[in-house]
């Protein structure tokens, strides 16, 4: 991941380097063109997507989400303890994230803690570009 500085908006945005290759190409042309689809507040959002180094990788542009993941908070349990109402937060916003994707039709096919993000204002998504590694 990198940060970049977009443009037209000045926002911070986070960049993703992917490998292309043969078998995984069609399936990232496939899952770009779903997180197009999806505009929720419980989704990061997708922004644009290009292709570099003529043609060896993708870069996708997305949302930052600042806060890190939700491993990163379980990983520090000695330290940080969330409470229940916190707990119920995070599973009430993914679950939020998670009934917009199945309204759409669409399986997220990768839920943990790794895919739920926290933005800096406190903000928590459901994460579809780890799916893309």
């Amino acid at each position: 991941m990198f940060l970049a500085k977009e443009k037209a908006t000045g926002r911070d945005v986070a960049i993703k380097c992917i490998s292309l290759n043969a078998q995984n190409r069609p399936l990232l042309a496939t899952e770009i063109q779903l997180m197009k689809q999806c505009r929720h507040p419980n989704v990061v959002e997708y922004i644009d997507s290009y292709i570099v180094d003529k043609g060896k990788t993708l870069w996708l542009a997305m949302e930052l989400m600042a806060g890190g993941c939700l491993t990163d908070i379980l990983e520090q349990y000695e330290y940080v303890k969330l409470t229940e109402p916190q707990i119920a937060l995070v599973c009430r916003e993914t679950l939020r994230g998670l009934a917009y994707m199945h309204s759409m039709y669409r399986i997220h096919r990768d839920i943990k803690s790794d895919n739920i993000l926290l933005s800096a204002q406190g903000a928590i998504k459901l994460g579809m570009f780890n799916m893309l590694s």
